[in-house]
């Protein structure tokens, strides 16, 4: 059950529930995460050939599914077509991707979104090939300040400029929760 709706670009894996932005100028799937889905990889390969920052977002139609390794086989995948590519741990709870790499889950992306660190500290490299794993860092916040709302966009743009492909992986609702924090500029 795949369906197209207009975002900046970006391919949102399994979040119907997801509002829609007003407007945009690239089409996006919807497609279900299912555990031997291999091939949204090459089309996304296919897709940012030419636009670096190409935003992928990674969640399950519910909160509980193993997002993580399907976020990693995407992000490998994409690194072996010969793209640059960050995988950015946002969950909250679960299984994150820091204990599945092991690799500290602090400092991550919070820390980066506080600019309590620099880039390079959040950073690790994680294998021969040159995937780029951002964790989660320290634990989320029921709600965003206007601080932290202009931090995340800030980080986001400064992963677009750097990699070819960004992909965050998150549960359900954090997903969702950030997905409005940044207009559904994915």
């Amino acid at each position: 059950q795949v369906h197209a709706a207009q975002f900046r670009h970006a391919l949102v894996i399994d979040c119907p529930a997801l509002p829609e932005p007003g407007d945009g100028d690239t089409a996006t799937l919807f497609l279900r995460v299912r555990s031997e889905a291999n091939k949204p990889g090459l089309r996304l390969v296919d897709r940012a050939n030419e636009q670096p920052g190409y935003r992928t977002l990674i969640t399950g139609h519910e909160d509980g599914l193993d997002t993580t390794t399907q976020a990693l086989e995407l992000a490998r995948r994409i690194v072996a077509a010969g793209k640059r590519v960050v995988l950015v741990d946002w969950s909250a709870a679960g299984k994150p991707v820091s204990r599945v790499l092991s690799i500290p889950r602090t400092p991550g992306i919070r820390e980066l979104i506080a600019n309590e660190v620099p880039f390079e500290t959040a950073l690790h490299v994680v294998d021969e090939a040159g995937l780029h794993v951002i964790a989660a860092g320290k634990p989320r916040t029921e709600t965003e300040s206007p601080a932290e709302i202009e931090g995340i966009h800030l980080v986001l743009e400064a992963l677009d400029e750097s990699y070819d492909h960004v992909i965050v992986t998150a549960e359900h609702a954090v997903a969702k929760r950030l997905f409005g924090l940044v207009d559904g500029a994915f």
